[in-house]
């Protein structure tokens, strides 16, 4: 059962990074065509994709990692190295939810109408860059709390 937990666990862990990885890499593709469609296109699909697989993947991640602290007599609140790498998963979380997705959305919104294009093509462009920064901080805190969760260091919790 532990290592069936384990390996959904790490499954939604990969599921949930690599997600954030190819929408880096796609909307950096995208944005380079300098074509409206394709870059409407791409912010479509990076919508639904974490409108679909992150529910998924962050729910697999919570459920096995709760299951796991609880079969290893772990305190989640108390064990340094679980409590950190949630705080840091949190914050990402929170600025996804709040700043990014939004902002996504956003850009999907303003590429997809010809009109819209035309007349702000230049502030498209200065808002992706502000999507590729705060995605980015986004994924240092998550590749930060999947450090703490491989390595398991002796830290202290608050």
């Amino acid at each position: 059962m532990y290592q069936m937990l384990v390996l959904l666990h790490i499954g939604g862990v990969v599921i949930f990074i690599g997600t954030i990885v190819s929408a880096l890499i796609w909307q950096r593709a995208a944005g380079r065509t300098e074509h409206r469609a394709v870059i409407a296109h791409t912010y479509h699909m990076l919508n639904r994709f974490d409108t679909l697989l992150t529910p998924i993947a962050v729910s697999t991640i919570v459920v096995t990692g709760l299951l796991l602290a609880k079969l290893g007599n772990l305190p989640i609140l108390r064990t340094g190295w679980i409590f950190w790498s949630l705080a840091a998963w949190g914050a990402s979380g929170v600025l996804f939810a709040t700043t990014l997705f939004p902002l996504q959305k956003r850009l999907e919104r303003e590429a997809d109408n010809d009109a819209m294009w035309a007349q702000r093509q230049d502030r498209h462009m200065h808002l992706t860059k502000l999507w590729s920064r705060w995605a980015h901080l986004t994924l240092a805190g998550i590749v930060i709390s999947f450090v703490l969760m491989v390595l398991k260091p002796a830290l202290p919790t608050p």
